[in-house]
């Protein structure tokens, strides 16, 4: 049996896990802004693990040991490839950051298409199955700081949502671009489900380390949430 354990709690327009769903078992039941649900069925192809934006799908192997003392818990992984811990055992945690327990990284899965994340498999106490959210990668450093080279790579993703680039914003920024709105428009930053929640303050960052002075740009403008809506809806049913 495989299920998706899903942990998101943000209220915000999003919904790739629903649509990655070949059998539609991830479903929202008033609009895009409700928190995702799963029926039973899971297929195990993991690609709402894949494409979730916020990292908040687990998927959990309960058929991995006959013995029901080991279960299988895959969860994305966004860090550089020579951090992949494979083979090492890891101190797992929830959703909080909280000590789990621990657990041992067995296999890696990419996809070509998701070239950035991939999808790590760690063997877990049958009991810890539902709670492993994450682990410590500082473990596999023997408790040293990461290296700026381990955290971040050369030109890391900056927007989640759309998959937007550090070299991107950048090289509008030194094309004059001082409009967040405008930065927007052209290179896509914040325009995703999250509404730049994630990114508005690390691109502000990116604007000071290219030494623009803070008065010289223009804040993004907030807009109020939307969600789709069928055209159905505005039918009068009888």
């Amino acid at each position: 049996m495989v299920y998706p354990v899903i942990r998101c709690v943000q209220e915000i327009p999003c919904d790739p896990c629903v649509g990655s769903c070949p059998k539609n078992l991830i479903t929202m039941k008033d609009s895009i802004l409700s928190l995702p649900e799963y029926t039973e069925g899971c297929l195990g192809c993991s690609s709402c693990v894949m494409l979730c934006p916020g990292l908040a799908i687990t998927l959990v192997f309960n058929n991995y040991d006959p013995n029901k003392e080991k279960a299988l818990v895959m969860m994305p992984f966004e860090f550089v490839n020579e951090t992949v811990p494979l083979g090492c055992e890891v101190t797992t945690t929830d959703l909080e950051g909280n000590v789990v327990g621990k657990g041992k990284v067995v296999a890696v899965k990419t996809k070509e298409s998701v070239d950035k994340r991939r999808l790590l498999l760690v063997e877990v106490p049958e009991k810890d199955k539902l709670l492993v959210a994450g682990f410590h990668i500082r473990d596999i450093y023997h408790g040293e700081p990461l290296t700026e080279d381990m955290q971040d790579e050369e030109d890391p993703i900056i927007c989640r949502c759309e998959r937007v680039r550090k070299s991107e914003i950048v090289r509008e920024i030194r094309m004059g671009v001082r409009d967040m709105n405008q930065l927007k428009a052209v290179a896509r930053p914040s325009m995703g489900g999250c509404g730049g929640k994630t990114c508005t303050d690390i691109i502000l960052k990116i604007f000071k380390e290219e030494g623009v002075p803070m008065e010289e740009i223009t804040l993004p403008t907030n807009r109020p949430l939307v969600a789709e809506i069928h055209l159905g809806d505005f039918v009068k049913k009888k």
